[in-house]
């Protein structure tokens, strides 16, 4: 199942995190396409059923649709696109820290 080892890690962070949607860390590559089509690298530095923590060096605006392409673990060949909302933008040193939200939400179980 392609979303083995994000459950076994969800069941993991489930036990110790009283949120409804559990973060789990990471440190995954993924690839964003903003609306005007561009593409950029950028690391999820953790990530829920419903979205996502991204570093990256670009500022993503606010209400701005993305699409989002990263694979859920090293293992998986597969690659897994989903769409996102950017929700949250701020500045730490020369990073930027954007969160989203999925558009949808990922079946974990």
């Amino acid at each position: 199942m392609i979303f083995s080892k994000w459950i076994d890690d969800m069941s993991a962070v489930l036990s110790r995190e009283k949120r409804e949607y559990p973060r789990v860390a990471s440190n995954r590559l993924v690839l964003v396409k903003d609306d005007s089509g561009k593409i950029n690298r950028v690391v999820a530095i953790n990530y829920s059923q419903t979205g996502m923590a991204l570093h990256s060096h670009i500022s993503l605006p606010l209400g701005e649709f993305i699409d989002l392409n990263f694979k859920l673990n090293d293992n998986d060949s597969e690659i897994l696109t989903m769409t996102a909302e950017v929700m949250q933008n701020f500045k730490e040193g020369n990073a930027y820290i954007t969160g989203v939200k999925f558009v949808g939400k990922l079946d974990l179980n």
